[in-house]
Parts: C-alpha cells; structure tokens; sequence
C-alpha cells in the first residue's frame, strides 16, 4: 500500500511541477511582449509599411534622398539666407537637397506673359510658374523617376523621411503629384489610402513642397504651357478636369515658413501668422535647429 501511495505522490508531484513550468513560461511570454516591457526603440512605429502582398502595382523606391532620385530646392540666385537655411534642414535631416535658381520677375518670358496675363497674375506668379516649370525639364533631363520639389521658404516634421516611407507603399503606381504639404483645402475629405495620412487630393493648392513622378513632371509641362493664374491654382483646376492624378498628405508634413523679416517672394505682404493657413507641425525641423543652436537667422 506504501509503494502505491508513493508512486501516486511522485506523480502529482511531477505534473505539480510541470504545470509550475507552464505557467512561469506563459507569463514571461506574456510579460517580455507586454508593451511596457518593450523598450523605447521597440515602440517607434516601424520605418517601412509592408505593401499588401496581393498589390503589385506600388510605386518603386529609388536610392536617393528620401526614396527619390532627386529633391530639388528652387531658390533665388541672391537668397543666400534661404540657401543656407535650408542647408541646415538637410543637414539635419541626412539628405541632400539639389538647388535650382528660381526665375526673377524682370525675366523676358516672366514679362511676356505678365503682359498677357496681367489681370490675373502676377510677375512674381509668373516667375513662380517658370521656376516650376525649370525643375520638370531637369526631372526630365535627369531621368527621374520621381523627385521632391522644394521651395526654399519650407520646415519640415523632423521624422518625415520615415513618414513618407510608410506611406509610399500605398501610393497607387499611376501617381502624378503627391502634396506632402499645401494649404486653404480639404484635403482631409478625400479618400484614404491604405494609410491614415494618405489621402485622394481634394483641392491641393500652393506648391512648396510636392513629390512629382516622371510621367507627372511630362503631364505638367504640357497643361501648364501656359497660365492665366498662379501654378497651384492651375495645377488645382486641371486636377478637377480630371488631367492630372494627385494624392495629399493630410495632416501636411512639411509647412511654409513666412517671417516679417523674411516674407514670401512670389507674396511678399503674405505672413504665415496664426490662423493664415501654415501648416502646425508636430516636431518642427527649423524649431530643433534654434533649439540646438544649429542655425541662427539674420534677422535674430
């Protein structure tokens, strides 16, 4: 009778035991994975989002600059304090920007047209559109495949290389222009796309910071060979006649930057003050380099 209650404890014992084993197990794979756990860097949202693997038409990356082959910063010749400014932004960023001269408003063309389009733009619109219209011909020139266009009056969300990342993959492979910044729309109404920030444009307007692809910046050349307003609104009016294919980012990751002591070329009495339309970036770029003293106007 001993020897049997022996082996009937040893047995409760030994499945005592694994059970124990069990449950220490369970809870260190439920702890390890718990997101307090997990350390800061586990946290962060990954840098690529994985296309649907059933979705083969998705726009190709290239090795350049925030997956473009190029980013193009139109700037004035004489704007060297806009030329550095945003030196300091792709430094800070870890890209490199390609600078184009932007066009003056005492231009032959700029004049030609003001002329002919007096009551409805501009000199300063005009230079604006041929400065744009410079940068497809480089696109074109260049072979890109898709590159960012640039003004130099723009900030920047300090993260936005990772943001475009996770949306690119959605972008649909028969893309035009990709707003990664405008103002005065309702970009916000248009149809997401895979990712919450990604969105069909609604009414994108003003052109400070857009993705064009290869087969946009040939589209664009050709509806924009002539203008009897300025470019965004163009750009806006042949989106609506269903010319152009344009997606937003919604809410803009980049914004302008518009000082008293530094305001727009193409608008100079245009201030980006509360309530004007500047985008309110969550982890502003300029805000980081005067914070770390990286960069510091002329005008401080």
């Amino acid at each position: 009778m001993s020897s049997i209650q022996d082996l009937f404890g040893g047995r409760r014992r030994l499945l005592a035991i694994i059970f124990f084993i069990y449950l220490l197990l369970t809870a260190s794979y439920y702890l390890i994975n718990s997101p307090t756990f997990l350390s800061a860097e586990d946290t962060k949202p990954n840098t690529v989002v994985l296309a649907n693997p059933e979705q083969d038409d998705v726009t190709p990356v290239s090795n350049g600059p925030m997956g473009f082959d190029h980013i193009y910063v139109i700037n004035l010749p004489h704007r060297d304090d806009r030329r550095i400014r945003m030196k300091a932004i792709a430094d800070y960023l870890g890209v490199t920007f390609t600078f184009v001269d932007g066009v003056y408003t005492n231009d032959t063309e700029v004049e030609m047209y003001t002329e002919k389009y007096g009551a409805n733009s501009t000199a300063p619109q005009v230079a604006c559109w041929r400065s744009h219209m410079n940068v497809y011909d480089v696109m074109i020139k260049n072979d890109d495949q898709s590159a960012l266009i640039l003004e130099d009056d723009i900030d920047a969300e300090a993260n936005i290389e990772r943001r475009v990342n996770e949306m690119r993959p959605h972008l649909p492979k028969d893309w035009d222009a990709w707003f990664l910044g405008h103002c005065h729309g309702k970009e916000w109404r248009g149809k997401v796309l895979g990712h919450p920030n990604l969105h069909v444009a609604v009414q994108p307007q003003c052109t400070h910071a857009y993705a064009v692809s290869r087969k946009g910046a040939r589209k664009l050349l050709n509806v924009l060979a002539e203008i009897d307003r300025a470019i965004d609104k163009t750009i806006r009016n042949k989106y609506r006649e269903g010319q152009l294919k344009i997606f937003s980012v919604q809410p803009p990751i980049t914004g302008q930057l518009r000082m008293r002591g530094n305001p727009s070329d193409v608008n100079p009495g245009a201030l980006a003050l509360k309530g004007s339309g500047q985008a309110l970036l969550e982890d502003s770029v300029y805000m980081r380099l005067l914070k770390e003293g990286l960069y510091k106007p002329d005008d401080a």
